[in-house]
């Protein structure tokens, strides 16, 4: 990980933390954030994709749950993926 993606990674974190804590209570501030590196093809045999592997449909789904009211109670959490 470059110092560039770091730096900018946690300003995004500490934004979010800071939303999380300014705003009124009927508001709620997350941060989703993807691990970004590089996959070898999975042949199409393979059943069981890589462990670092993050399909849009897993970020997808995380997202969908902060959105939803199951997430009611959570505020000011960073969600890594990847």
């Amino acid at each position: 990980e470059n110092i560039e993606n770091g730096v900018v990674t946690g300003a995004i974190e500490g934004f979010t933390s800071h939303l999380a804590a300014s705003l009124p209570s009927n508001f709620r501030a997350n941060c989703v954030t993807v691990r970004t590196t590089a996959v070898e093809p999975v042949p199409q045999a393979e059943l069981i994709r890589p462990k670092n592997a993050t399909e849009p449909d897993d970020i997808a789904r995380v997202v969908l749950f902060l959105l939803s009211s199951e997430s009611g109670s959570v505020n000011g959490q960073i969600v890594r993926l990847g």
